[in-house]
């Protein structure tokens, strides 16, 4: 396995989709790679944590509600 492969096993590996014989392979080379490969890992682990995070949904504030009755009353009676 070269350097490209592994790095595009350790994006799979950081959000859990590596297939069994996959994981064995890329273990494999991440202990002979030790260090560096940990903050390839730690990297990768930290992107896709910032991704998610931005994907979840944020509940709106408890005024928006209101907010948004008032303006479609007030659109709706004219006024």
């Amino acid at each position: 396995m070269n350097l490209e492969e592994f790095q595009h096993l350790a994006r799979l590996y950081a959000i859990g989709a590596l297939e069994p014989d996959e994981l064995r392979e890329f273990q494999t080379v991440r202990a002979f790679l030790g260090p560096r490969a940990e903050r390839y890992i730690t990297d990768c682990r930290r992107l896709n944590d910032a991704i998610v995070s931005d994907l979840e949904p944020i509940p709106p504030s408890p005024t928006a509600r209101e907010k948004v009755l008032r303006l479609a009353t007030r659109d709706r009676i004219g006024g």
